[in-house]
């Protein structure tokens, strides 16, 4: 081999060593842009995500107020454990005496906002040992009775284009429970969302 074969072999080389040394370079440089560009994804979900979320805490602000304090009507009696039926149906809750409430002093409602509402019965699948019994000792009325957190037994509400009394526990603030004869029926009712007034 001459010396100038020598040399063109040297010079074929380093071209090749220099093309492979660029394609080196260029994959670096793709791998720090892509994940560089994952990075920014990532902060422009988190910005839209957080975003969301403040819309739709600030929607529920606006649909659940603070409601006006109520006026208390003192201590209810509670019945007896005795004194209940054993056997709780639509017979003997419709004959139940009216509840001993006292309602509270006022004629005019004030909008309380759109409301989450439910239907429950006085069965054992609805109330557990609690069955045929409310949180206020009062005897559960269908078409009457409701169960509300936060609001003083006997306050009047009005949902939808129906009045209801406070008598009964379990559902948080901005939940209604709707007390139905039967449990078919309790269950017919879903989930609703109502307009919801407070009788002051």
């Amino acid at each position: 081999m001459t010396k100038i074969e020598r040399e063109m072999k040297k010079r074929e080389r380093d071209a090749i060593r220099a093309v492979n040394k660029s394609a080196d370079d260029f994959r670096d440089i793709y791998e720090d842009a892509m994940k560089v560009l994952f990075d920014l994804v990532l902060v422009l979900v988190g910005i839209v995500l957080g975003m969301y979320l403040s819309a739709m805490r600030a929607q529920a602000a606006e649909t659940v107020s603070i409601p006006p304090r109520a006026e208390y009507v003192g201590p209810i009696t509670e019945q007896a454990p005795e004194a209940l039926p054993e056997v709780v149906n639509e017979v003997n809750v419709a004959t139940m005496p009216d509840a001993i409430m006292v309602e509270p002093v006022g004629t005019h409602w004030e909008r309380l906002g759109r409301w989450k509402t439910t239907g429950y019965c006085p069965c054992r699948r609805c109330n557990g040992r609690n069955a045929g019994r409310t949180a206020s000792g009062a005897p559960m009325i269908p078409s009457r009775t409701i169960a509300v957190g936060g609001l003083p037994f006997g306050t009047v509400l009005k949902v939808g284009n129906s009045e209801y009394v406070v008598e009964d526990r379990g559902t948080p603030y901005g939940h209604i429970d709707v007390l139905y004869a039967d449990h078919t029926t309790a269950s017919n009712h879903g989930v609703q969302y109502k307009e919801v007034w407070i009788k002051k």
